[in-house]
């Protein structure tokens, strides 16, 4: 059980970059949009990696409060990520992108949910799943079919119910790990 909701944690952080990479309007042809997809999965990939490695530093201080510290964050990201689903409903979080430093910056602030993640998964323990594998092809994957989606009603109602169901489902992590898993 653990594991299961361990993989739809990293399906939903990795969606993250897609309403991002809606509003990223590539010149001439599909092509030219690869960088702009390995930025959003690279910029997932390592702000998870990077939460790891802050929270192998520091975390062990709050052994103590292990369950309330992964429940309130976990129900933090979950909150987050379904209030900002009503703000991809009406179109107000995506961006018309077409640089390389504003797509970094953007994916950047996706990311911000991957690094409290990658801290929390500090507490979880030992993986027998290539976690960074399963975040980068699945950041490229929802990065890839938001360039080619076009930023219209049903592609941003698409987007804002991803969000809320990815907020669902950390809410409900954040209950059972830190209240039932072992």
């Amino acid at each position: 059980m653990q594991s299961a909701f361990i993989i739809a944690i990293l399906f939903f952080l990795a969606m993250q970059p897609f309403p991002v990479a809606i509003g990223i309007r590539v010149k001439h042809h599909w092509l030219n949009a690869i960088p702009f997809i390995l930025l959003m999965g690279l910029m997932q990939t390592g702000m998870f990696w990077a939460g790891l490695q802050l929270g192998n530093f520091f975390m062990h201080f709050m052994d103590g409060f292990k369950g309330v510290v992964i429940f309130l964050c976990f129900a933090l990201v979950g909150i987050r990520m379904m209030m900002e689903a009503f703000q991809i409903r009406k179109g107000e979080r995506t961006y018309s992108l077409d640089k390389t430093v504003h797509v970094f910056f953007v994916s950047l602030a996706q990311a911000i949910n991957t690094f409290l993640v990658g801290l929390i998964f500090t507490y979880i323990g030992y993986f027998d799943l290539p976690l960074y594998s399963f975040l980068f092809i699945f950041s490229i994957l929802f990065a890839a079919t938001g360039v080619w989606l076009s930023p219209s009603k049903i592609n941003l109602t698409l987007a804002s119910l991803l969000y809320l169901l990815g907020g669902m489902v950390m809410l409900s992590a954040a209950v059972y790990l830190a209240f039932f898993a072992a």
